[in-house]
């Protein structure tokens, strides 16, 4: 009895459930690592173009062209991408596979993020579930593995949900503007965090703990019934998209004119409407 009862007490120790699932993550991935590892064109193209900023001393507001194209003009990614990979890429020494392995270790510490947010938002069962399925799920083992940019937002991602986790037990409007602070550097690195931005919004916009109320007259351009927590939101995004809001500012809003062509204007030349641009047609 004695002996289930400290075996519950170790379990419950998260210095020891931590450590239990970052040695679990690192091994796992370790096994036949540069056999495993996906080191394609668009890595080498990425890691040529970050060689050539590090020689040069060279700083960028934008980054590499997504996927999406319309008349000939590809939608321009943030430039944190670049900034990213050159961490691990100096780390690595520009080695591929060493990089890779370093962003394999950094991504191990998203456990701790992910387990400590999940126990505030939820509980502890839901915090092991979310590190069980961070640490053993398949397609999570490939992509950790896979030194490619939308894939830093798995371990990046994990930060957001402790900040989530901050802002439901100590409701302070500082966690709330890290909350979308966060977010905008996270659309940085691939615009499908829309989705994740526009969820956050209205969960926080319409959740019942909005408190401070800007007084009607206050503020009289915005109307009666703005709230606080709507101005944090909006300010924390900008400020962690500021780079690519500068650069549609200083290029004529490039970016945006490539979403309307795709949307609109690329859309005739398709059989159906196309519904956004996340590559959804129907």
């Amino acid at each position: 009895m004695d002996n289930d009862i400290k075996s519950a007490k170790i379990f419950q120790n998260k210095y020891f459930v931590l450590s239990l699932f970052i040695i679990f993550f690192v091994v796992i991935r370790s096994l036949h690592f540069p056999e495993s590892l996906n080191f394609s064109f668009d890595q080498g193209h990425g890691f040529t173009r970050i060689l050539e900023m590090w020689n040069n001393k060279e700083i960028t507001l934008v980054g590499p062209a997504s996927s999406i194209s319309a008349d000939n003009k590809q939608l321009l990614q943030g430039s944190i991408i670049y900034y990213f990979t050159l961490v691990f890429a100096l780390l690595g020494k520009f080695d591929p596979i060493v990089s890779s392995y370093i962003f394999m270790l950094f991504s191990s510490l998203g456990v701790i993020p992910l387990y400590l947010g999940m126990k505030r938002l939820a509980n502890y069962k839901a915090a092991i579930l979310m590190a069980v399925i961070y640490t053993f799920l398949p397609m999570f083992i490939d992509y950790t593995r896979f030194f490619f940019g939308p894939n830093f937002l798995i371990p990046l991602s994990t930060i957001l949900i402790y900040l989530m986790g901050l802002y439901k037990t100590k409701s302070k409007n500082i966690y709330l503007f890290l909350i979308f602070v966060y977010t905008g550097i996270l659309m940085q690195f691939h615009y499908q965090v829309a989705i994740i931005l526009i969820a956050l919004f209205f969960y926080y916009f319409l959740e019942p703990k909005r408190k401070h109320w800007i007084p009607a007259g206050a503020c009289p351009q915005m109307g009666a019934g703005m709230t606080k927590p709507l101005l944090i939101m909006i300010g924390g995004f900008c400020v962690g998209f500021s780079p690519m809001i500068l650069f549609e500012l200083k290029n004529q809003f490039y970016n945006l004119h490539v979403i309307s062509d795709y949307l609109f204007i690329s859309s005739k030349q398709h059989s159906g409407p196309r519904l956004s641009f996340f590559r959804i047609d129907i």
